[in-house]
């Protein structure tokens, strides 16, 4: 068979190639599906119930509501758990540190209690850690591959052009350093 052509069409007619911006809407529409569906519609397939709550919450603390929608708006807690279903290791990974969250209470403390909590974790620099810092990669990585964390707060206007960097000038910034 061809590239390009159905297997189980029996005429053989071509199948439309996709073009890039087909493929960057369809990946943009599951962001956007995991914003507009919550636990309940989602259905959990990797977490219980009481597990997803925590990873919320968790999610919502590493990336706050701001001027800006943050993690759990963004839907951030459903792609990991979407992704957590698809590996069999992340879902230990992810399971293992909300078991370790669960076990030190966390859900039933306080808001400022939870940030006690969070940051003895990332002093600590054992087990506590590497659970919570798995948690915290995970969130920050969904919450920039929402449309959420990508075009309201990062400000990504991809296929742009630009005559140059708004971020620097590379010549003032090189003489900037050499001051120093």
């Amino acid at each position: 068979m061809l590239a390009g052509h159905c297997l189980y069409c029996p005429l053989e007619k071509p199948m439309p190639e996709s073009t890039r911006r087909e493929v960057l809407i369809s990946i943009a529409a599951r962001g956007v599906a995991a914003q507009a569906f919550g636990a309940t519609d989602y259905g959990l397939k990797a977490f219980a119930a009481d597990q997803f709550r925590l990873l919320e919450q968790l999610v919502d603390m590493i990336v706050p509501d701001s001027d800006t929608p943050g993690a759990r708006k963004g839907g951030v807690a459903a792609m990991i758990e979407k992704d957590a279903a698809a590996d069999s290791g992340l879902k230990r990974q992810v399971q293992g540190a909300l078991s370790r969250q669960s076990s030190d209470g966390f859900a039933d403390t306080s808001p400022p209690a939870r940030t006690a909590l969070l940051t003895d974790y990332m002093i600590a620099g054992d087990e506590r850690r590497h659970h919570f810092q798995l948690i915290k990669d995970l969130t920050v990585d969904g919450y920039f591959a929402t449309e959420i964390g990508l075009l309201q707060e990062f400000g990504y206007q991809g296929n742009t052009y630009l005559a140059e960097s708004p971020a620097a000038n590379t010549r003032s910034t090189l003489d900037g350093l050499r001051r120093r």
